[in-house]
């Protein structure tokens, strides 16, 4: 079962049209050729393309230099710059934005972007949509889904949080600090560019994208918009530590301030007075309140495999294992997912028939941008349509399954052969 969406027609952007560009992307890459190009053509293949991507290099040693120099050949978009030295994360985050501003000055919006993550292609059509309606606002920003180095989703919550309708900066700080629970995907989100310049150069501290942000509450509304349009890549068993933060920010070696409590340097760092001692008030809180959930879920857990130890000492004795229930067939197409998909989809039939690889070719030297297929998961499926599109496998439970499900610290996402899988795949532009 397979639904495809048409190719549209590409027209260049306005920076390349004489016109003024309305979005930059700052990307900062560093080793990042495995996902960089993925990465840059789901920007490139947005729906809205008054765009332009500045890529800033912090002096890789892979082959990132290489992917970015081709997609700088493909689309006039598309700029590369590498530095000379690695500055670290933050710094090289600064530079993206510096540059951004120094190429487009008159463009409204900007967006840090990695060389890691994906965009759907709709995503920058919504946020500046959701800008326009609401000048009020400084932020707007979609759910995130977190996927692993496959492509698998994981099970995500959603993470509700907004500033809409909150006009008092005091208000919205204390709001900011107490309540956002996603900075990591909030500081992805699309800003309006001369707040976020107003609000002050990236912090040099651990947990920098907390701090930005509180800073950008002063100067505006934050709006997320409810629907799932950012993926986010993590690695399987690389926990998000502060000590990582340290190495990345600082390659040179961390200064003293780093390995003090964040909850104490961002409210120094901050400043601003009056709204200095709200965020060292709400930042306090949060990160009691954090400390004390992490105690809880530790303490949960440790119950939980000793209640499993037992029961394996014990040994229960074995009862016959039941007959293999009949194969319930291919599951529905997943509602919210074809509700992102266009208006004017097409659907198809027989793309897993016999030949997957030359129907995959068909498709997409026919211009078929879209494909969401549910069918049973083989090698041959995935190597066919993995040449020529950029493949997401949607999240859907088993029907019946129990226990833990997969997460980042113990991922990948497991992929049964054999199993129903649902499969978003996007067309490449270099195949």
């Amino acid at each position: 079962m397979i639904v495809t969406e048409p190719c549209r027609a590409r027209g260049y952007p306005p920076a390349v049209a004489g016109r003024a560009v309305t979005a930059v992307f700052g990307l900062a890459a560093y080793n990042g050729q495995e996902h960089l190009a993925e990465s840059i053509e789901s920007l490139l293949t947005q729906t809205r393309d008054d765009l332009a991507i500045v890529v800033v290099d912090d002096a890789s040693r892979d082959g990132t230099a290489d992917v970015a120099r081709r997609y700088v050949e493909l689309d006039p978009r598309v700029s590369y710059e590498r530095n000379d030295r690695q500055l670290g994360l933050v710094r090289n985050w600064r530079r993206a934005l510096r540059l951004a501003t120094e190429r487009f000055p008159d463009a409204p919006y900007f967006a840090w972007a990695s060389d890691h993550d994906v965009w759907h292609p709709r995503w920058l059509e919504t946020m500046a949509a959701e800008l326009d309606a609401h000048p009020e606002a400084v932020l707007a920003y979609p759910l995130g889904v977190r996927i692993d180095d496959f492509g698998s989703e994981y099970p995500t919550r959603e993470r509700p949080f907004g500033t809409e309708g909150i006009a008092d900066p005091a208000e919205r700080v204390r709001r900011t600090a107490r309540d956002m629970t996603a900075a990591g995907e909030m500081i992805y989100g699309l800003m309006r560019r001369e707040a976020l310049v107003r609000a002050g150069e990236y912090p040099l501290v651990v947990l920098a994208d907390r701090l930005q942000l509180l800073r950008l509450a002063v100067e505006g509304e934050f709006r997320q918009v409810r629907r799932r349009l950012w993926y986010r890549r993590y690695r399987a068993g690389v926990a998000m530590t502060n000590r990582r933060q340290r190495a990345a920010a600082f390659p040179g070696g961390a200064p003293l301030v780093a390995y003090l409590p964040w909850w104490l340097t961002h409210p120094v760092t901050f400043g601003r007075g009056r709204l200095g001692v709200v965020v060292l008030r709400e930042s306090v809180r949060t990160a009691w309140e954090r400390a004390r959930e992490r105690g809880r879920r530790k303490r949960r857990w440790r119950r939980r495999d000793r209640r499993d130890r037992l029961r394996r000492l014990l040994g229960r004795k074995a009862v016959p294992a039941a007959p293999p229930p009949p194969d319930p067939g291919p599951p529905q197409l997943d509602p919210g997912i074809l509700e992102e998909l266009p208006p004017d989809a097409t659907v198809g039939v027989d793309l897993l028939a016999r030949h997957p690889d030359e129907v995959a070719r068909r498709l997409y030297e026919s211009g078929v941008e879209t494909l969401y297929v549910v069918e049973r998961e083989s090698p041959e499926l995935r190597a066919a349509l993995a040449r020529r599109y950029w493949l997401r496998d949607v999240w859907v439970p088993a029907e019946g399954a129990t226990g833990r499900k997969p997460d980042p610290v113990t991922g990948p996402v497991p992929r049964p052969e054999g199993a129903w899988r649902h499969v978003v795949g996007r067309r490449r532009l270099v195949s």
